[in-house]
């Protein structure tokens, strides 16, 4: 019978002394789908943060985008955030398309577990067809656990679909 190396050995203990979860849990800033929208209304998209069971985030900050796909038209209208968590140190339209947000003083209480963030609002052309989609994009998500501490994060993209049969906001003649 063959004998473990020492390296197998070590590895095989650090392995059952640590949970592989926790090793590579890290945080997620997380665009819902909104599965029905209606062409010409406006989109309310929730935006989330996820932590690992046992963190906290103190400070956050996320770019977010949204891109036509499936023969959808651009958005042509800025799209707006609105917080759920308390005004945000930074709020920005950079575009039709694109929104920088930022909370960059410590949150208190320090944000845990699965928190709503706030609500992407997209102005969706009234020209948008039934099946079409846009693709909302977290992009550079960055934050703290202290204030400090970096923490683990990654942005998680959403989908809009415009649903068939809906009705748009204008008003028929």
């Amino acid at each position: 019978m063959r004998q473990p190396s020492f390296h197998a050995i070590v590895l095989g203990a650090f392995l059952c002394a640590a949970p592989l979860s926790a090793a590579f849990a890290q945080a997620t800033i997380k665009a819902d789908d909104v599965k029905r929208a209606a062409a010409g209304t406006t989109a309310q998209v929730p935006i989330r943060l996820v932590l690992p069971a046992g963190s906290s985030c103190a400070t956050l900050q996320f770019n977010l985008t949204v891109e036509p796909s499936r023969g959808a038209p651009a958005v042509d209208t800025n799209v707006k955030f609105a917080s759920a968590v308390g005004p945000p140190s930074l709020s920005l339209s950079a575009g039709p398309a694109t929104a920088l947000v930022g909370w960059l003083s410590n949150f208190a209480p320090l944000l845990t577990g699965n928190v709503q963030l706030g609500t992407l609002s997209v102005a969706l052309p009234a020209s948008a067809k039934a099946g079409a989609t846009y693709t909302v994009n977290v992009l550079k998500p960055s934050g703290t656990s202290d204030g400090a501490a970096d923490l683990k994060m990654i942005g998680a993209k959403g989908t809009i679909t415009i649903a068939p049969g809906a009705k748009s906001a204008k008003k028929r003649k």
